[in-house]
């Protein structure tokens, strides 16, 4: 499989478990309300099956280019716990469905399975970045699934979609510096310092995604602010710039499957 496929892959698999994830952070935070949870929850589980079939794809893809079947035995011990994490992650989603309780379990095994593997775990010290790199992950899916849950379907009302908005205002306030300064630390760690990090190709690309992830939360603080007000005057604005937030994410996605698949963190 090239470059570019594998890239590909890991852009589908991003996607889906960030939107997975996310959903349910949604549903167990009380953005989505609770008539809505259960649709919210079976998309969840979709998005957790889609991510567990791409991951799977791209782990026997990693098999093939390393030797096949003799290498499965080092291919697991550096991906068989975060798949694992994703298979049990995407079983609670779908149990979610009719136990909500269960939607932040679900989303947080879903989080975890990206720091049980990847770079973070290639540091000769990893300390605190796996644990960090969770976290980025579950607040990233947290605004990744904003555009679906906070769309201003026809066959919601005004006020639900209002209210959506303030409730997810009110925890984006408090999770986007947090957010920003793990991205900012991870990439100096992974990079190995600023220097570094502008001297290397990995480095760049991290900071172009920076980047492409500020645009996105920077259009995703405009939705907050005039949301109401538009939802009062036409939803049009509103749908603008969520398809502008979902763009910019999306950006941000490819730059970072790139870094991953492409390049590699500088030697330091």
């Amino acid at each position: 499989m090239d470059l570019a496929a594998l890239a590909a892959l890991n852009v589908a698999l991003y996607a889906s478990a960030l939107m997975a994830a996310g959903l349910a952070l949604h549903v167990g935070l009380g953005v989505v309300e609770k008539p809505a949870a259960s649709g919210a929850l079976r998309m969840a589980a979709i998005a957790g099956a889609i991510a567990l079939v791409v991951a799977s794809v791209r782990f026997a893809a990693l098999l093939q280019k390393v030797g096949g079947a003799d290498a499965f035995a080092w291919a697991w011990r550096v991906h068989g716990n975060a798949l694992l994490a994703l298979a049990v992650g995407a079983a609670i989603l779908l149990a979610a469905a009719r136990a909500r309780v269960l939607a932040l379990p679900g989303a947080a095994l879903i989080a975890a399975s990206f720091a049980l593997t990847g770079h973070t775990q290639a540091l000769d010290t990893p300390d605190l970045a796996p644990l960090a790199t969770a976290a980025h992950v579950t607040l990233a899916a947290f605004w990744f699934a904003a555009p679906l849950s906070l769309w201003p379907r026809e066959s919601i009302a005004d006020d639900v979609v209002s209210a959506r908005l303030q409730r997810f205002s009110a925890i984006a306030i408090l999770a986007v510096p947090v957010l920003f300064a793990l991205g900012v630390w991870l990439a100096l760690r992974l990079g190995g310092g600023l220097e570094a990090l502008m001297s290397s190709d990995y480095g760049r690309v991290l900071l172009a995604k920076l980047g492409a992830a500020g645009a996105a939360l920077s259009l995703g603080a405009v939705n907050r602010r005039i949301g109401v007000s538009s939802l009062r005057s036409g939803r049009t604005t509103l749908k603008r710039l969520l398809v502008g937030e979902a763009v910019a994410f999306f950006v941000a996605l490819a730059l970072v499957a790139w870094a991953t698949t492409a390049t590699g963190p500088p030697e330091t």
